[in-house]
């Protein structure tokens, strides 16, 4: 940084609003319209050569401010401003400069656009400034901007702008400033937690630097304070827009109170660079939030959880988001994303839309969602456990290239108008052709289990029923569950009732499951036939993983079946097969 070779007294006077960015104000008389042409300008502190000139104007102004040399050797001219000025907070003094090409500045002398900041024995104790040098290009006005933020002890400051002579023997050159102003912004604490005991968020001496974060715009740091897993007792309202986990052992925030995120502007962020930490107080997720999470790294949110108005809970990185309790909203639908990262419900969230645009989302737990989302590349897995799970929602949008692995579970879609039969269909068809080990809507039982495969069925096509596994249903409700082979009308048996169903179709093209097809090539045949009578008597009432019953009766149900279907029905080619089945079985 050059250095004026003199002492400035100065005076600033700044106007301007905080919250929404920065904003800028005029100093007094920064346009220099205020004076008339000659000496000086009003409001500023003006020493040597320095004029209010009508030679150059920026923006449709008449007047602006030039200063020049050549005087005496390391001198300079210029004008000075100041105003108290509060530690912690940033300014930026900012305006724009000009040098004709025929009074163009002379070698290294230079003019600058410098803000000082002063203590209260009137000491510069720091300083910032944006240099206007021949290197920039002349006739032309230039933006010069500088930022710093006021130190401690910071009681007044000083807005600089000058002409610097440097060269020996001196020769000047001419610069015209003009729309100098100043803005100003708070700079919210940083504050980090310091306390290595499990203490209260609220009070101030667990933090350095600045006390206890809480407000739009805070940030709060959990780092190496603590070298044993703490809890940190939030027993009041607390706001932030940043949160910072980095730390092995674990963070809890815990307490009677609540946490919330909120930002005036973009989204609101935790970012757990390392560890595993756990939000156990009630989280409110007032604006959209970015779980940004490293690999092998986690964050639980097991309090009571509030989205309102339709905000995001993003899992982003390659770690871990877990969901521990329901979510309550207002205001619009909340969005649960697995967004890059691998979100993981372990309770029933309700009444959100589950998204996932990439990465993973694992369903520990039976859901009722509003939406259910996989983009193309993305996946969303159903996981098995002992008791079969039920996923109810009101739509499913499964992209090509996603993948929605049920594993050995329940979809149950109750749809408005159209049926996404359709569309299902063809992930299904997909995720068959890929043997159930790839992207479309598989179950990764089914591979290593060749009685089961996944059936889709309109409930309209049922026996009347006003439920199905315990979840309301009605005409326009779509059934997918992963079952066993044969099992029709999917309620995790195979018996008279299947065969039945498939004796009707039996031949036919144009078929689905619930006639029978469960190879999903369209058509009721042999192949569909053997697979029902391997599965015949078989069930899987709670767990696809746990098939039960003694597979007997196969015999004489088929020849129950001949005996209530007279002639000419599609039993006359069932019959055809009968005696090759008896003797492969």
């Amino acid at each position: 940084m050059r250095k004026i070779g003199m002492n400035t007294s100065i005076m600033i006077a700044a106007v301007l609003a905080v919250g929404s960015g920065l904003a800028h104000a005029q100093l007094i008389n920064g346009d220099f319209e205020s004076s008339d042409p000659g000496y000086g300008a009003a409001g500023w502190g003006c020493f040597n050569a320095a004029y209010t000139s009508t030679e150059y104007a920026r923006g449709g102004s008449t007047k602006s401010f030039k200063i020049y040399g050549p005087f005496f050797q390391y001198g300079g001219a210029g004008g000075t401003q100041s105003l108290p000025a509060v530690a912690g907070t940033s300014y930026t003094l900012e305006g724009y400069a000009l040098s004709p090409a025929n009074d163009f500045l002379t070698g290294n002398n230079f003019a600058t656009l410098k803000l000082e900041f002063l203590n209260a024995s009137n000491a510069v104790i720091s300083s910032t400034e944006s240099v206007f040098d021949h290197t920039r290009p002349p006739d032309v006005w230039n933006l010069l901007s500088t930022t710093a933020v006021a130190p401690a002890g910071t009681t007044s400051m000083t807005a600089v702008i000058v002409h610097v002579q440097m060269n020996n023997p001196v020769s000047g050159g001419a610069a015209f400033f003009d729309d100098v102003s100043l803005g100003q912004s708070i700079v919210v604490p940083n504050p980090t937690w310091v306390t290595d005991a499990d203490a209260d968020y609220l009070t101030a001496s667990n933090w350095a630097a600045g006390g206890a974060p809480n407000g739009v715009g805070a940030t709060a740091n959990f780092k190496g304070a603590i070298t044993a897993p703490r809890t940190i007792s939030i027993n009041g309202p607390v706001t932030l827009t940043t949160i910072n986990f980095d730390n092995l052992n674990r963070y809890t925030l815990a307490g009677s109170g609540s946490l919330a995120t909120g930002a005036s502007t973009g989204n609101a962020m935790i970012s757990v660079v390392k560890g595993s930490h756990t939000i156990a107080t009630q989280f409110l997720v007032n604006a959209t939030t970015d779980a940004v999470i490293a690999s092998g790294s986690t964050l639980s949110i097991t309090g009571p959880t509030v989205i309102p108005n339709g905000a995001f809970l993003n899992a982003a990185g390659a770690g871990t988001l877990r969901i521990a309790s329901a979510v309550d909203s207002y205001g619009g639908t909340p969005t649960l994303q697995a967004n890059g990262g691998k979100l993981v419900l372990d309770a029933d969230v309700t009444a959100v839309n589950l998204v996932s645009t990439s990465g993973s989302v694992d369903v520990n737990t039976s859901q009722h969602l509003t939406t259910l989302s996989v983009a193309g590349g993305a996946r969303m897995k159903i996981t098995d456990k002992p008791a079969l799970s039920t996923i109810s929602t009101y739509q499913v949008t499964l992209a090509t290239g996603g993948t929605l692995d049920i594993g050995d579970n329940a979809v149950i879609l109750n749809y408005d108008t159209v049926s996404p039969m359709p569309e299902l269909s063809a992930a299904l068809a997909a995720g068959a052709a890929g043997n159930f080990a790839g992207t479309g809507l598989i179950s990764s039982n089914i591979p290593t289990n060749a009685k089961l495969g996944i059936g889709i069925v309109e409930n309209s096509s049922l026996p009347v029923s006003t439920t199905y596994l315990g979840e309301p249903t009605d005409d326009t409700t779509l059934l997918i569950r992963t079952t066993l082979k044969g099992d029709c009308d999917l309620n995790g048996l195979v018996n008279f009732d299947d065969l039945l169903r498939l004796a009707q179709s039996y031949g036919g093209s144009g078929k689905t499951w619930v006639n029978g097809d469960s190879n999903y090539n369209g058509l009721v045949n042999f192949d569909d036939l053997l697979s029902l009578a391997q599965n015949y008597g078989l069930s899987v009432l709670q767990d696809a993983g746990s098939i039960t019953g003694a597979g007997s009766a196969f015999s004489s149900d088929m020849r129950l079946l001949q005996a209530l279907l007279p002639e000419p029905t599609s039993l006359t080619a069932l019959a055809g097969t009968m005696f090759v089945l008896r003797r492969r079985r």
